[in-house]
């Protein structure tokens, strides 16, 4: 058993009205600003790896061969 006998009560606990750990506003702006720097990233990094090549112009500079054919796209119109 313990001993309780020299435990006495220092002051009484107060209930909060509103939450003390909160701040809005600095959450708004720094979820803002990672928000943005994941947005750069992303856009940076997907143009640095798209190795797809968008016409013959860029097959002429890269690789330096002439283009002797293509195959056009054709869409087509619904009526």
């Amino acid at each position: 058993m313990y001993n309780i006998n020299n435990v006495e009560i220092m002051s009484e606990a107060k209930i909060e009205r509103e939450p003390s750990n909160i701040n809005h506003k600095k959450d708004i702006i720094v979820f803002t600003f990672l928000g943005l720097i994941v947005a750069f990233m992303y856009v940076v990094f997907a143009n640095m790896l798209d190795t797809t090549i968008k016409n013959s112009e860029t097959i002429e500079e890269e690789f330096g061969l002439p283009v002797l054919a293509s195959i056009p796209i054709l869409r087509m119109e619904k009526t």
